[in-house]
């Protein structure tokens, strides 16, 4: 217990971890700024809008990626995570890294979108409209934000280099947005924006499951 608080500490107070609550908020302010440039009025209608742009569409996998999703290379690579081990076996370091990367890709992400919601509550009239799409959007958005977490963790189980464990979410996304646009447009499962939260809960703890083993046998070799 004492490495994953001290790594879920690192996380939230690191640069990373800010610079993801940034991005989130910065992609919803640009989505929102790209609506009111085409002739929108700042209503609930345009804040909902944003929330479902192409343009936060490819800012959550990165913003998401941003808090911890490189440490996974970056203390194996350094050999610090013998200094875990020796204190909750190899099994509690996986754990704990893929436990952290949910929650600080998750938190930065729903702290960006709290922060746009927040504001925009002060001018929309409608409060309780807004606090209805706050309950619609805020799981949707934060448990999707989890789940590409962890997507880069995978990126950098693989490929090894802490610049793929950033990325590996983005391309994820974008493929997968290109591959519904232009060729499954009926297949609606493809596009993660419209995931229920339970949906990507579940396929975080299939990811999890996925990455546990591989983590743990790298770490033995």
């Amino acid at each position: 217990m004492g490495a994953l608080r001290m790594d879920l500490r690192a996380s939230l107070y690191g640069a990373a971890f800010l610079g993801g609550v940034l991005l989130s908020l910065g992609g919803c302010f640009v989505a929102l700024w790209s609506l009111l440039t085409e002739g929108s009025a700042v209503d609930l209608t345009t804040v909902e809008a944003s929330l479902c742009s192409q343009t936060l569409r490819f800012c959550l996998p990165a913003a998401a990626a941003l808090p911890y999703g490189a440490a996974w290379q970056e203390q194996t690579a350094s050999g610090f995570w013998r200094f875990s081990v020796s204190r909750g076996g190899r099994a509690g370091f996986c754990l704990g890294k893929l436990l952290v990367s949910w929650l600080s890709g998750a938190g930065a992400v729903s702290l960006g979108l709290l922060l746009f919601l927040g504001i925009y509550a002060r001018v929309i009239p409608e409060r309780e409209a807004v606090d209805q799409l706050i309950l619609e959007c805020f799981p949707r958005i934060t448990a999707l934000a989890g789940l590409y977490a962890l997507i880069s963790v995978a990126g950098a189980l693989v490929f090894r280099n802490r610049i793929a464990a950033w990325f590996t979410p983005f391309l994820c996304c974008f493929l997968l947005t290109m591959l519904q646009e232009r060729y499954l447009q009926d297949i609606r499962c493809l596009d993660l924006m419209t995931w229920p939260a339970r949906d990507s809960v579940a396929a975080a703890i299939l990811v999890c499951c996925a990455l546990f083993f591989p983590m743990e046998r790298r770490l033995r070799a």
